[in-house]
């Protein structure tokens, strides 16, 4: 995994901040209108497709293991979305055509769907709370983004980019962790997201977009889930009924 060209400093941060201002709030303006520039950008297309190289650290067993996955995803708006995920657990497809969600597991070749009307937001936030379902850079995706950083962070600024002056970079500070949002200064859209943990300025989640198309045509069928022959229907989605 490619290592954050900050994150020596990160130490510096935490230290400063813990200085300076852990008694009260820092919005960096700039820092502010660039995450709200970012949701603008993404609430204002109607189509788009990205690829998404995501990792994580997890400590089980007092072991530490890394979780990768590399996804595709295309979402028209208000209500659909395919999502691609490729990772070592196997091949999954997520389809929403706006009122059904189907969830195919390639390898073993076992799929289930469910009925859930709404919007692509609506969707998400069910499947997540009611089956533990997580959508591949599904926070980016919300309008609320800049005001979901602040409700949890008490310092957002920005960051120097050494390596790219194109690149903007902003750093959320909160109190269990950091939060690093590259941003494309020309487009606006995200490249890279990554959270910090406070307690030892180790990396535990880190997401890199690219290949991003905007307002792209995409076919009807892209959306729809048609069952694979032989594939064997299972209760993937039994919780999110409940």
């Amino acid at each position: 995994m490619k290592v954050f060209w900050g994150i020596a400093s990160f130490a510096f941060f935490s230290g400063l901040y813990s200085c300076n201002f852990d008694q009260q709030e820092v919005y960096d303006t700039k820092a502010i209108a660039t995450l709200d520039r970012m949701c603008e950008v993404i609430g204002e297309l109607e189509s788009c497709s990205f690829t998404l190289e995501a990792s994580s650290n997890q400590i089980n067993d007092g072991k530490m293991t890394v979780r990768e996955r590399s996804s595709q995803l295309y979402v028209e708006a208000p209500d659909k979305l395919f999502v691609y995920t490729n990772s070592p657990n196997g091949r999954k497809g997520y389809w929403y055509d706006g009122n059904q969600l189907a969830v195919f597991r390639y390898d073993q070749k076992t799929f289930d769907t469910i009925s859930v009307a709404g919007n692509i937001h609506e969707m998400m936030d069910r499947a997540h709370h009611a089956y533990d379902v997580e959508f591949p850079g599904a926070d980016i995706f919300y309008p609320t983004f800049t005001d979901d950083l602040m409700a949890d962070h008490d310092t957002i600024v920005l960051l120097e980019n050494e390596q790219d002056q194109n690149v903007i970079s902003i750093l959320a500070k909160g109190d269990q962790d950091f939060v690093v949002i590259d941003i494309d200064g020309e487009t606006g859209l995200p490249l890279k997201l990554e959270i910090v943990n406070r307690a030892d300025n180790s990396i535990y989640y880190e997401a890199n977009f690219s290949h991003w198309k905007t307002n792209p045509k995409f076919r009807p069928e892209l959306f729809r889930f048609d069952i694979p022959e032989g594939a064997q229907q299972l209760n993937l989605l039994k919780k999110m009924e409940s």
